[in-house]
């Protein structure tokens, strides 16, 4: 968590940064300067939701889910980042590959955790 907290605070600092020269020097466009600002916050919360999930020293079934879920933060955000700088693919296209990682992600981890509960449930009662 060290590590992508240093990277995190990093990677704000360096647009804090760009922003105020964008504040006072307006050296940028604004479509530009979305683009930068939209591709730090997509950056950033991969970062973020990714040293969330591996920090949570995941076992068996979840250990699968959360490199599931990793592996899908982490393609999506390169294909919304290409996306962003250059429409790679076709819109509809985009929109079906977002809620097709979403539903296959989430459904994952969700039957996982699930899946955990009901066996520690099943031990539990076994151990009385």
């Amino acid at each position: 968590m060290k590590r992508s907290s240093i990277a995190f605070a990093s990677l704000l600092a360096i647009w804090v940064i760009l922003s105020l020269i964008q504040l006072w020097g307006g050296i940028l466009s604004a479509e530009i300067y979305s683009k930068i600002s939209f591709s730090f916050l997509l950056i950033g919360g991969a970062i973020f939701f990714c040293s969330l999930i591996s920090n949570e020293h995941l076992i068996g079934d979840l250990r699968l889910a959360g490199g599931v879920a990793i592996g899908t933060i982490i393609l999506w955000v390169i294909i919304s980042l290409a996306q962003l700088w250059g429409p790679v693919i076709d819109e509809g296209i985009y929109l079906k590959l977002t809620v097709t990682m979403l539903l296959i992600g989430g459904g994952i981890l969700i039957v996982s955790i699930i899946k955990k509960d009901y066996k520690t449930d099943k031990k539990l009662k076994e151990d009385n």
